[in-house]
């Protein structure tokens, strides 16, 4: 734990980073430890903790954001078996169906999306923050 506090310092202080991140905490405490000592934007992730932190939790740990990752991976994988389990059976109905009880979603037809759901504007952004002209021809 000493390296790795002595890490995350210096990732803010010697390394000029904007933003730390600790990847793999085994313990809330191991957070709490961690925040105190690096002062600007934080970030932990769900690591080896038994459970994902709430968005309370994030927030009374100062930490500035919360990642919560696995969950579009796994509401996809699971809408996804259920919806090809439905085709199995109904073939193209299953879509039909589908669209039914979905049909305000921008997936479906009946919203535009109210971002950019390439990220390419943000890409734009961080390359021009971070990336001279010259580097990233």
């Amino acid at each position: 734990m000493a390296e790795l506090l002595k890490r995350l310092r210096l990732y803010e202080t010697g390394g000029g980073a904007d933003w730390v991140q600790f990847e793999s905490p085994h313990s809330i405490a191991e957070i709490k430890r961690a925040r105190k000592v690096v002062k600007g934007p934080f970030s932990a992730m769900k690591g080896q903790l038994p459970r994902a932190l709430t968005l309370a939790e994030h927030k009374a740990l100062g930490l500035n954001a919360a990642w919560y990752t696995f969950l579009p991976d796994q509401v996809l994988k699971t809408a996804a078996w259920w919806f090809f389990q439905e085709f199995k059976k109904k073939d193209m109905r299953a879509w039909d169906e589908f669209i039914l009880l979905h049909p305000g979603t921008p997936f479906t037809g009946g919203a535009k999306l109210p971002w950019d759901a390439t990220g390419m504007t943000e890409l734009s952004k961080f390359e021009a923050k971070y990336a001279p002209e010259r580097k990233r021809r």
